[in-house]
């Protein structure tokens, strides 16, 4: 990275980016799945544990985020939401937000929502690793 670019980024932030295994990465979701289970001080899931746990679509893009209910499509759905929020202004936000977004089944991303621990998420790698765990 440029390091006039550091000036731009806190230098922990910058330090945690560095640290992420030297991986592909097929989207923004799974970094920030990443970057939480750095954060939080679990093991990072190798690339064949990612790849046997989350089949990327064959459709890919747009058609996959839209047509299949995962961490992507619900941040799909949230994107631009600001944080910290509450599990009940999440779906507040999402039930405002669906109509925009063509997904499948706007329920079910509802109803994994509703199944979220109830508090405070900070930001959306937080929120997209507990969505991890109720799909």
């Amino acid at each position: 990275m440029h390091p006039k670019k550091l000036s731009t980024i806190s230098k922990d932030l910058f330090d945690l980016i560095e640290s992420l295994p030297s991986s592909t990465y097929r989207d923004s979701a799974e970094v920030a799945v990443a970057l939480g289970e750095l954060k939080s001080g679990t093991k990072i899931r190798s690339e064949k544990e990612v790849e046997a746990s989350e089949q990327p679509s064959k459709k890919g893009g747009k058609t996959a985020a839209t047509s299949s209910i995962s961490a992507a499509t619900i941040a799909k759905v949230l994107s631009g939401i600001d944080f910290p929020k509450t599990k009940n202004s999440i779906k507040e936000y999402a039930k405002k937000n669906i109509s925009n977004i063509k997904v499948r089944d706007p329920d079910t991303i509802l109803d994994i929502i509703d199944r979220l621990p109830d508090r405070e998420y900070n930001d959306m790698a937080n929120l997209e690793k507990s969505i991890s765990f109720v799909i």
